[in-house]
């Protein structure tokens, strides 16, 4: 099964990030299923090149979730939605170049995102 398969499959979770931690949701085939928290705390989150996919996640999530507060609806190549070139430049330690609806580059806030100059 390839990352890039959708519908994602039966034994797929859910995650989002609450602002103190990241919430998994997790259902079985015949709609129950549960929830469990993690505290941002105890998530070790660096710099250090195996710990990037976790502060790349973070920022994405956390993106998406003042997008949702915003009542901003997430577009692709933004932090809130950000296409493969863009995920895989900032598990390389790269800034990410983000672009608005109009294919734009825009400034975005963040440490992993490109300023812009």
């Amino acid at each position: 099964m390839s990352a890039l398969d959708y519908p994602p499959p039966a034994h797929a979770g859910y995650i989002w990030y609450r602002g103190d931690a990241l919430i998994v949701s997790f259902a079985t085939h015949d709609g129950e299923g549960h929830t469990v928290t993690l505290p941002l705390d105890r998530l070790v989150v660096g710099r250090d090149a195996d710990q990037r996919g976790w502060l790349v996640l973070l920022e994405v999530l956390r993106a998406r979730h003042l997008a949702a507060q915003q009542a901003r609806r997430p577009l692709i190549g933004t932090s809130e939605m950000p296409t493969r070139m863009q995920v895989e430049a900032l598990l390389s330690g790269h800034r990410a170049r983000v672009f608005d609806a109009r294919g734009r580059e825009r400034v975005q806030v963040g440490d992993l995102w490109e300023d812009e100059g």
